[in-house]
């Protein structure tokens, strides 16, 4: 089944469901009496349309049980999937894929045992891959279902958290309206005692913070729409779905009953573009993860089978919160065009300094973004310091050999320097993720560096250990440059005691100003500023120097 095919099924079924009410997040439910589809092989729920689709599969054929999953996981847990039971397809799209791998004059490179070597590459643009599913209902052998939910303590305390941690600013007022203003970027609800439950009160103010997630300084959606409009209509459906999804996830329910009037327009405008209900599920997801503030398990699929993500994610994990072994499609977005890029779904990771394409983004969208993307490989990664180097010589910065990465700043000639000069000057960290600082001081260039690829995946325990070893080595740095500065101020000190009043110093005489006290290098070997090392010794001054203290704004001596 093609895409656009794909769209259209999905679309109509849920289309169909509209009309009668059962569409997934129109229909009311109580705490417990739904879950999210989600696969026990793996127990990661599926996302985005996906979750949608089989809700809506699951509604439409009377299952009550919310586990998926393929033929052949079904027989991997000693489970089988009952004769003539027809599965459901859902659709993913792939960003990486295993290729042999290629010498120069492109020959495949063999390893010692003769065989091919094969290699990990991303793609240039994403290839979709559908996967059968079955209903837990079609699968004879699985132990008994069982999810509770939250009890009202958990769920209530959760989404108290939740709502608080958001920064949202929420007022309360006597009425019945519950609204979010974007020019005042406000939540107004009617006062806490006025709901029925504590349940349909979170629920309520849940759904206005999906709302909130739109601001421009936020998820920035197009929330400038009149009452009553498509576009209302439309960020109404994308609140919908997130209320239904976090509904589901804190079992506080889902009560849909003041939205039920925009069932036309959702009709109309999946009837017009089947692609919507895609894109609305997207934006509910992204909404979802942006009020939970933490990264949603994703489980990249096989070419063997499919599970449950809507995009799988390359290169390392964390970054706003990732998990050991996720990875990430990063995206070569230019400065002038991260507005752009955020509003199609891009999101950007604190820890690399990189856009990236979250897994519920949609892929044609950011494709221009991953374009510049291709083909990196995710073994074989090239040598940091080599890379390092490269980024370096391409700046015009001459090095005698390879960069020294130890987080000190040094300084080395350009191209054009005259002997003697120095007007390059770079940092370079080898710890963490190797990342440097370069700056070309007669060109002006100047830029971050970090490192492509990391030359493999880490687990939290390496993640730990890594980090542990980095900041103990920030702790050493910081240790020698104060023995370092406490040795200069030192050595300071004693040349300004010993130091002769400067009454007849030339400088003074040629500017024609009194000494104030002023004093004059008598012992030779001043230290200068700079430390010691290999490539920048340290340079001393002679006899006869002028030595001036640096005051603060209370005459009190900071340094010579």
């Amino acid at each position: 089944m093609n895409q656009k095919d794909y769209a259209e099924t999905v679309s109509q079924s849920i289309i169909r469901q509209l009309e009668m009410g059962t569409a997934p997040w129109v229909k009311p439910w109580k705490a417990g009496e739904r879950y999210l589809p989600y696969n026990p092989t793996t127990g990661n729920n599926y996302q985005g349309f996906n979750a949608i689709w089989l809700l809506s599969v699951a509604e439409a054929r009377g299952y009550g049980d919310s586990r998926w999953l393929t033929y052949k996981q079904s027989e991997s847990i000693g489970a089988q999937v009952n004769k003539g039971e027809k599965g459901t397809t859902i659709q993913f799209w792939k960003w990486q894929d295993t290729l042999p791998k290629r010498d120069e004059e492109g020959n495949p490179v063999l390893d010692e045992a003769g065989k091919p070597v094969k290699v990990t590459v991303r793609l240039q643009k994403p290839k979709v891959r559908s996967a059968t599913v079955f209903n837990a209902n079609q699968i004879s052998g699985l132990p008994e279902l069982i999810r509770p939910a939250l009890s009202e303590w958990e769920r209530h305390t959760e989404a108290e958290a939740i709502l608080k941690d958001s920064g949202a600013v929420i007022q309360h007022m006597p009425g019945n309206r519950a609204f979010y203003r974007p020019s005042s970027d406000i939540i107004t609800l009617p006062l806490r005692e006025q709901f029925p439950t504590a349940d349909a009160y979170y629920a309520t103010a849940l759904h206005e913070a999906g709302h909130w997630t739109g601001h421009p300084s936020r998820l920035n959606r197009d929330l400038q729409h009149p009452f009553g409009s498509e576009g209302y209509a439309k960020e109404e459906l994308r609140a919908e779905i997130a209320s239904m999804m976090l509904g589901e996830q804190l079992s506080i329910g889902h009560d849909p009953e003041q939205h039920v009037a925009y069932i036309g327009s959702w009709i109309k405008a999946l009837q017009e573009d089947p692609r919507e209900i895609f894109r609305a599920a997207s934006d509910a997801e992204r909404m979802v993860k942006y009020l939970r503030g933490r990264e949603m398990q994703q489980q990249q699929p096989t070419e063997q089978e499919t599970l449950q993500i809507q995009v799988p994610v390359l290169a390392l994990a964390e970054g706003n919160a990732r998990l050991p072994n996720e990875e990430r499609v990063y995206l070569d977005v230019p400065y002038a065009e991260k507005n752009e890029a955020k509003a199609l779904g891009a999101r950007w990771d604190r820890e690399e300094k990189s856009w990236y394409a979250p897994p519920s983004a949609d892929p044609e969208l950011l494709e221009r973004w991953a374009k510049n993307r291709s083909e990196v490989l995710l073994q074989d990664s090239p040598d940091p310091q080599a890379e390092f180097s490269s980024a370096l010589r391409a700046a015009g910065l001459q090095l005698d050999g390879t960069p020294v990465m130890d987080g000190e700043l040094r300084r080395v000639p350009v191209e054009g320097d005259k002997p003697g000069e120095k007007n390059g000057a770079y940092t370079g960290f080898s710890d963490g993720h190797p990342a440097g600082y370069i700056k070309n001081h007669k060109t002006g260039y100047e830029a971050n560096w970090k490192a492509s690829q990391r030359t493999r995946i880490l687990n939290a325990r390496d993640r730990a250990r890594l980090d542990a070893e980095a900041a103990e080595k920030r702790v050493l740095r910081a240790k020698e440059r104060e023995a370092i500065a406490a040795q200069t101020a030192d050595a300071v000190a004693a040349h300004w005691i010993a130091g002769d009043l400067a009454n007849e110093h030339p400088y003074l005489t040629e500017k024609g100003v009194k000494s104030y006290g002023l004093r004059v290098n008598t012992l030779g070997a001043l230290p200068l500023t700079g430390s010691k090392t290999e490539e920048a010794p340290q340079q001393w001054s002679d006899k006869g120097e002028l030595l001036v203290p640096v005051m603060d704004i209370n005459c009190r001596r900071l340094h010579l």
